[in-house]
């Protein structure tokens, strides 16, 4: 079995609803709480999550 914070710094999260989609980041080796926001469902929205670092991006190794 893999354990996630052995292959990943981060882990993301997505609770989606019609309207809104809330994103999370927590840190794998220690649980914290990196970020939480919530977005419209919209391209606009999504493109302000993505904007935000909620995807996969740079030196960070995100799950």
């Amino acid at each position: 079995m893999t354990i996630i914070a052995e292959d990943f710094e981060f882990v993301v999260g997505v609770d989606t609803h019609a309207r809104t989609h809330t994103f999370t980041t927590i840190h794998c080796a220690t649980g914290a709480l990196i970020d939480t926001a919530a977005f419209p469902t919209t391209d606009a929205g999504m493109n302000r999550a993505l904007a935000r670092g909620f995807h996969e991006g740079g030196a960070r190794r995100v799950c």
